[in-house]
């Protein structure tokens, strides 16, 4: 019983030891996205995000990524934690804004965002 524990363990092991870096999973999510390949795309990315990879980058892309499979709502979500994470960023406004419309969101102006992120909410057209 004692051999098949460790070799059990030593299988476990040699898993981990072979599991990917959060940031390789951003790259090849980086590689997919640019072939053309959203669902591996987003698999790497969220495994990034798993990973404990944690920048609006990753945000944007993923928010990308969902945009082009078609998935609006979660393409919104990564897009708002992207503009939390920089807010200064205008493709990440650009893109929150497109697919926002595309949802059949209103179109707000960046200072409508700006405050409703920082605290009261601001309508503008």
């Amino acid at each position: 019983m004692g051999k098949i524990t460790a070799g059990l363990f030593l299988i476990l092991l040699s898993g981990w030891a072979f599991a990917e870096s959060p940031d390789i999973l951003f790259k090849q999510g980086n590689t997919a996205f640019a072939d053309g390949k959203f669902p591996d795309a987003i698999t790497a990315y969220e495994s990034a995000r798993t990973g404990g990879v944690t920048n609006w980058v990753l945000e944007y892309n993923l928010g990308n990524a969902y945009y082009r499979s078609g998935q609006l709502g979660k393409a919104i979500a990564h897009y708002a934690r992207a503009f939390r994470l920089n807010s200064g960023d205008h493709d990440v406004i650009d893109n929150l804004n497109l697919a926002s419309i595309r949802a059949g969101d209103p179109l707000f102006r960046l200072r409508a965002w700006a405050c409703f992120f920082g605290g009261s909410f601001i309508f503008s057209r």
